[in-house]
């Protein structure tokens, strides 16, 4: 069964999330994921044709660790509300497993709005103070 961990992303910003080791069930040791192949993707709900693949950094696969990003770019163009995401494993025999699920909240960003005109506010000279 997939462990349930929620992950916050804040819109406009490098994304990386990193899962703890995915163990073996009957003894709770960390599984050696190398040669493992591992998706993530984020929707809007189960239902979604449309998803978003976050990149897998398989660096401490050996360990048993996931960690997964988003670069700024993509998480810019993300709506700020809440998603469903899993972590999916396929072995070197292809059985695939589902090893994370949660929900994705992507809170909204202030300085990354694309096409942003900025202004420069007028402040009359015999203003007191800011």
């Amino acid at each position: 069964m997939a462990k349930n961990i929620d992950m916050y992303i804040d819109q406009g910003s490098d994304f990386t999330a990193t899962f703890p080791p995915v163990t073996d069930a009957t003894n709770g040791n960390a599984i050696d994921l190398t040669g493992y192949t591992a998706v993530c993707q984020i929707r809007r709900s189960y239902a979604t044709v449309y998803a978003v693949q976050m990149n897998i950094d398989d660096s401490n696969f050996s360990g048993g660790v996931i960690t997964v990003t988003l670069p700024n770019t993509e998480t810019a163009g993300l709506t700020p509300t809440r998603y469903v995401y899993d972590v999916t494993i396929q072995d070197l025999s292809g059985l695939v497993t589902k090893v994370f699920e949660g929900l994705a909240t992507v809170n909204p960003g202030v300085s990354s709005k694309p096409n942003t005109t900025l202004l420069t506010p007028y402040i009359p000279e015999d203003y007191g103070g800011l």
